[in-house]
């Protein structure tokens, strides 16, 4: 997985705001570690990236929060989603969110993101101003109840 948080959301966005951030997140998997080069990665690198969404499901829905010293503006977002048909799967769904101040909230995005495999997943939104950026996951459902 490889988010870009740019002014601009496009096929491969010229400035991405995730480079410069504290990366934290809700799980990483005991035998792996969460670097924050490897959520960045460009698409072309992804296959080797972080396999930190692994074990998402075991876990319920999870997320990865992006968060700067002083605020940022971003209006546009584009992940880029992988699945190895083993551990690492893609989400059910993907949103992303920001801090208003008091709460995680959904950007104000006319449609949600898209889970699709082997490209950038692209979200416009109305330009938020903050220092909290969460990519939030809802894991697939692997195996179904017996």
């Amino acid at each position: 997985m490889t988010l870009w948080l740019s002014q601009t959301a496009t096929a491969e966005p010229p400035g991405n705001l995730a480079m410069a951030a504290h990366v934290s997140t809700s799980y990483v998997s005991g035998h792996e570690s969460l670097l924050p080069s490897t959520m960045v990665r460009a698409a072309r690198q992804c296959r080797s990236s972080s396999r930190l969404l692994r074990q998402l499901a075991e876990h319920g829905t999870q997320w990865v929060q992006f968060e700067w010293d002083q605020p940022i503006s971003t209006n546009g977002s584009a992940v880029y989603w992988w699945d190895d048909h083993q551990g690492v799967r893609l989400p059910k769904a993907g949103r992303i969110l920001y801090w208003d101040g008091n709460a995680f909230v959904p950007v104000p995005a006319a449609s949600e993101l898209g889970v699709e495999a082997n490209h950038y997943n692209t979200l416009d939104f109305t330009e938020v101003t903050t220092s909290k950026v969460r990519l939030g996951l809802m894991p697939p459902i692997l195996f179904s109840p017996a």
